[in-house]
């Protein structure tokens, strides 16, 4: 039971991780270029949608190595699932979040007017997605007029989507007999 919830409180930290890095890092960069991104854009050398592109395409070796060198690293010194098809999903949950805290990225830079609003920005949807992840508290235990910000939350997503990687279909967890009111005997059961 208590690897559970070790396990839990690894594969949330990950999400922060592969959600804050990139978001952040991404807000920095795109504010710096911002203002020659607009004035090449009035002169029509090319368009927003290509710029974006190729600002993407040209860190997805950065976005994809370090990721999976990380999730390499962690998978395996905190014992998660040992099955080799579940490690493999678990990297590509990761490289995901992360492409998807890169976008995120753009859209808290292109709504700020300097580098350090933009920082205070994304920290902000950062720290809201946190609390709206449904790891602090619980999505039925919020006001219903709070409830939807849990389905743009990223790290709520990549949370679940670990979850479901790691315990479905998972048996033979151990009980402690102070704990059996509260003892979870099959991964389903955990998700």
């Amino acid at each position: 039971q208590e690897s559970i919830n070790a396990r839990q409180g690894v594969l949330f930290f990950m999400c922060i991780l592969q959600t804050m890095g990139p978001i952040i890092n991404t807000v920095q960069a795109f504010c710096l270029e911002k203002s020659i991104v607009m004035r090449e854009r009035q002169t029509r050398s090319y368009s927003l949608g290509m710029y974006y592109i190729t600002a993407f395409v040209s860190t997805i070796p950065i976005q994809i190595i370090f990721p999976v060198i990380f999730g390499c690293i962690l998978y395996w010194i905190v014992g998660l699932n040992i099955l080799f098809e579940r490690f493999v999903w678990f990297l590509v949950i990761t490289v995901l979040t992360n492409f998807a805290a890169i976008g995120l990225g753009f859209l808290c830079g292109c709504g700020a007017p300097s580098v350090e609003a933009a920082t205070t920005i994304a920290q902000t949807v950062v720290a809201l997605m946190i609390l709206f992840s449904g790891f602090f508290i619980h999505v039925e235990s919020l006001p219903i007029w709070l409830q939807w910000l849990t389905y743009i939350s990223v790290i709520r997503w990549a949370f679940m989507a670990f979850m479901i990687n790691e315990f479905d279909g998972e048996t033979g967890f151990q009980c402690d007999s102070k704990l059996l009111s509260s003892c979870f005997q099959t991964g389903d059961e955990v998700l």
